[in-house]
Formats: C-alpha cells, sequence, structure tokens
C-alpha cells in the first residue's frame, strides 16, 4: 500500500517533478506548489470554488436568461442535478471568444449544445460558458472567497524563493474532474495579469499536458493525478529497497516505515 499526496501525484503524471498543482474538485480548488518532489503545503491555497458552484450558478443563469428552457427542465427533473450533469459531461467552458459577446443578455442560444438528461434533448446555450466565470469575475466572488481564483494562484507562487518560481509558472499542472471548465482559459488570464519581467519572473507560463508516449491519455489531463499514483505505485512496489521486512519490523518497530517514503 502507498499513501501518496494527491499534488505530488498530479505533476509525476505529467512527466515532472516541480510544478504548481491546480486541483479542481467538487467544492474546492487546491492549489499547491512543488518543487523537486517536495510538496509546500504551507505555500499551499484552497478556494471555495468547484464544481458544485459552478453548476448551481449555471442554474441561476439558465433561469435568469431561458425561463423556458428552466422549466422544461424543471419538468423532467431537478434543475441543479442537470447543471451537474451538464457541467460533469464537459458541456461546460469559458471559451475567449464566446465571453467577449455574452454582456447582452439576449444574446441567447447563439451556440447551443445537446445535453440529453433523463431521456429528454435539451440545448445548452452561451450559459455554458458563462458559468465559468465564477472563477475569474470579483463581483461573483469577491465577498464570498478569502482568496479569488487568480489571486490564490499568485499568492501560492509568491510565497516560494524569487529563484524558484519561474520554473512553477513554466510548470502549471490543471487537474481534477473539473479541470476542463477552464483549461483553455487560464494560460491567457493569467498572462494577462504580469506587465513586469524579470529574472526572477517568467516571460511564460506553460499548462502541462500528458506526454505523449502515454498513448490513449492525451484526452484525459484530468486524469493525471490516478496516472501519475499508477506510476508510483508500480515503480515502489516492484523494487526491494521500499518493502519492508520482518526482520526491518523487529529492529525498528512502526518507525520503519519513515525509512522507506518515496520521493
Amino acid at each position: 500500500m502507498i499513501i501518496l499526496e494527491r499534488p505530488i501525484a498530479s505533476i509525476y503524471g505529467n512527466g515532472a517533478n516541480t510544478g504548481l498543482s491546480i486541483d479542481i474538485s467538487y467544492e474546492t480548488t487546491n492549489i499547491v506548489p512543488i518543487i523537486d518532489s517536495q510538496v509546500q503545503n504551507n505555500f499551499g491555497r484552497t478556494i471555495n470554488i468547484g464544481g458544485a458552484q459552478i453548476a448551481k450558478y449555471l442554474s441561476s443563469l439558465i433561469k435568469e436568461r431561458d425561463i423556458e428552457l428552466y422549466n422544461d427542465i424543471q419538468k423532467v427533473g431537478n434543475i441543479n442535478d442537470f447543471s451537474t450533469y451538464a457541467v460533469e459531461s464537459g458541456a461546460c467552458g469559458f471559451n475567449i471568444i464566446e465571453n467577449e459577446t455574452l454582456s447582452n443578455p439576449n444574446n441567447i442560444k447563439k451556440d447551443t449544445y445537446e445535453i440529453e438528461f433523463k431521456g429528454v434533448k435539451f440545448n445548452l446555450g452561451d450559459e455554458r460558458f458563462m458559468c465559468c466565470k465564477l472563477f475569474f469575475d470579483e463581483e461573483l466572488t469577491g465577498s464570498t472567497n478569502s482568496f479569488r481564483f487568480l489571486d490564490a494562484i499568485a499568492a501560492s507562487v509568491a510565497c516560494n524563493e524569487p529563484e524558484k518560481r519561474p520554473n512553477l509558472w513554466e510548470s502549471i499542472h490543471l487537474v481534477g474532474k473539473f479541470s476542463n471548465l477552464i483549461k483553455n482559459y487560464l494560460k491567457n488570464h493569467v498572462l494577462g495579469k504580469s506587465e513586469h519581467f524579470s529574472e526572477f519572473q517568467s516571460r511564460d507560463c506553460k499548462v502541462m499536458k500528458i506526454p505523449e508516449y502515454f498513448y490513449g491519455w492525451q484526452n484525459s489531463h484530468n486524469m493525471a493525478t490516478f496516472l501519475g499514483a499508477i506510476i508510483i505505485a508500480k515503480i515502489a512496489l516492484n523494487d526491494p529497497k521500499y518493502h519492508i521486512t520482518k526482520i526491518d519490523y523487529n529492529e525498528l518497530g512502526p518507525s520503519a516505515f519513515s525509512t522507506k517514503s518515496f520521493t
């Protein structure tokens, strides 16, 4: 058995040992830097935005912008269940081009996406782009979260030594079940916040992907944590130097576990 921290597994799955892990789960988003395979938990940040909050916001958008669709969904099932399913299915995601046209409430159904929910097909419009604004819009998140998304990223990186920060910006690992929501927008938005460059500040940030030699995983970037855990387990469990023998345990007792850590 191997007990492994999620951040380290996420960057191993993407073929790195240094980087910034951004794990978007159901209720929270955890941002943790890793330097040379050492998880910097003290520098990590957690914000109260995840798939559940995005789904809830999507429900309110549908009700506000397309009451007919809202009523049709309610006849079949719960609107929150529909929104959660839509978010999980990959139908939603922040799109830069679409976002530029969404300020007008009349721009409904510009680009629809068909979703089958409980045997009935519904066409979801621009709401599927708008719901992801919850990650970035200060008016939507400022009063309910101790850290906004981009602020949390910047704060987590800034806690590290200046010479190590560029390595984190150039190795961002976006993982988790709901990471598809912002995978196409994160790089542009982060770079847009940077105006000054120096030897300690990167000129570019890079969202890492699963290496090409892992055939069949190329469209599963959100599964990098699982892949990293598989890799480590295969190495550690098959290597005798990570095994605890009866002699080891008799000599050291429970402390023998601390001598077999995998880094």
